[in-house]
């Protein structure tokens, strides 16, 4: 049996996909420290011509928190905004329609933990990829 420990990122690179879909069961690990400025919360678009970040924004970060214990900033202005950002960048995009449903998947307001909505967005897109 091959397996793949992986901490939750925020819609990650291929490679991470590639690595999942290689393996026979594949591990959340996210109750180890939170990296504050890594990748767990946000990823780089291309928004008109220029690499932009796009950020979940966090709150109580600090020494020894751990992946599972960082909270989202509370409310929904924060996705309300990183949508209407997607939309208008990538509306008139192939296949749009289809990866911003990810997108709203893994945004879901439910979510109060960053390394769930981590975890939303790569199980998102590997059912999308048919990796089960």
């Amino acid at each position: 049996m091959k397996l793949a420990i992986m901490q939750p990122y925020f819609f990650p690179y291929i490679g991470y996909f590639q690595l999942a879909a290689a393996v026979d069961r594949f591990v959340f690990l996210d109750d180890v420290d939170y990296i504050k400025g890594g990748w767990i919360n946000r990823n780089r678009l291309r928004i008109s011509g220029a690499v932009r970040y796009i950020t979940i924004p966090v709150t109580g970060v600090g020494p020894g928190r751990k992946i599972n214990q960082v909270q989202v900033e509370a409310g929904d202005r924060w996705r309300r905004k990183l949508l209407q950002g997607i939309i208008e960048s990538y509306s008139c995009a192939p296949y749009f329609q289809a990866t911003f449903a990810l997108l709203e998947e893994a945004l879901s307001p439910g979510e109060s933990c960053v390394g769930a909505i981590a975890r939303n967005s790569v199980t998102a897109v590997a059912r999308y990829l048919g990796l089960g």
